[in-house]
């Protein structure tokens, strides 16, 4: 077997955690691999003379993430791009994409053992398309939020769901993410928490003008296009009055004024590796309430 090993090193006890693994999976019989970038920081692993994530997740079995679900997040798009399984390794905060603490490094071996399972999570295709065309073309893990940027306005926000109309909103933004990212921004601007394991679509205003505009839960093979009208009341627009988009917390585009953004359930699909047999419910006591 061949693992990946994705380390963030902002994160503490990320080095520690990452050298533990590495010692307790080549002791296992697995190869250990790991960028260029962090060779210094392991006692020893096979650096890849690929500089590209994508291209040294490709020739592995598998991807270790280390750090907080940012790192995982971003581990995750380049395991689906490349059809491999990933494990989240928390060293972060909450660490809800999380399949084993810093704590547990010696349950690793499972891994090589092949005493796990997986877990398909779905993603989002998120396109912006200006006069026709193209201009941006991203993946959601989590999420895509449409916001006011430096203006403390609101935004007015249409949404259409397969061609028609479904939703006019007045709002400082809206958020549409996927099962995984219903625990993330959408759960702090009321959405629902939703079961991973599902395959569904949420749109979730963000502090809406109206007692009537809540969340909104669409099958996964729905279609949506939104349109942030960036115009203020008297139809002048300023230039600080901008409208960004964002991709998993990165800022991806700033917005103009009939930008289209399409979003719908992408072809690919993060395969996460469960080594601790724990139901959903469980996860989210321990995680949020505990």
């Amino acid at each position: 077997m061949k693992a990946l090993i994705l380390p963030n090193y902002g994160k503490e006890d990320t080095h520690d955690c990452a050298e533990a693994m590495r010692a307790i999976l080549e002791r296992s019989g697995c190869e250990v691999l790991t960028q260029p970038l962090c060779w210094d920081c392991f006692d020893s692993a096979s650096v890849s003379d690929k500089f590209n994530a994508r291209e040294i997740v490709a020739g592995c079995d598998a991807v270790i993430a280390i750090g907080g679900d940012g790192t995982m997040m971003h581990a995750a798009k380049f395991a689906a791009e490349a059809g491999k399984p990933i494990l989240g390794v928390n060293t972060g905060r909450l660490g809800f994409m999380a399949g084993l603490e810093s704590s547990e490094p010696e349950l690793i071996t499972r891994l090589v053992s092949g005493d796990y399972t997986t877990e398909q999570r779905m993603l989002l295709d998120v396109e912006v398309i200006r006069e026709g065309a193209a201009v941006s073309v991203s993946h959601a893990i989590n999420d895509a939020v449409v916001s006011r940027g430096a203006l403390s306005k609101i935004i007015t926000i249409k949404v259409h769901h397969n061609g028609r109309q479904a939703m006019e909103l007045r709002a400082d933004g809206l958020i549409v993410s996927t099962p995984t990212g219903s625990t993330a921004y959408a759960l702090s601007a009321g959405g629902p928490v939703i079961d991973p394991s599902f395959k569904c679509i949420e749109v979730t205003p963000v502090c809406p003008h109206s007692l009537m505009d809540r969340t909104i839960i669409f099958d996964s093979d729905s279609e949506l296009t939104i349109e942030a009208d960036r115009r203020r009341e008297e139809y002048i627009t300023l230039p600080d009055d901008r409208v960004n988009l964002a991709v998993d917390g990165e800022r991806t585009c700033e917005l103009m004024q009939g930008d289209i953004i399409r979003i719908r359930r992408s072809a690919l699909a993060a395969e996460f590796i469960i080594i601790k047999k724990q139901s959903f419910a469980n996860l989210l006591m321990q995680k949020f309430i505990s």
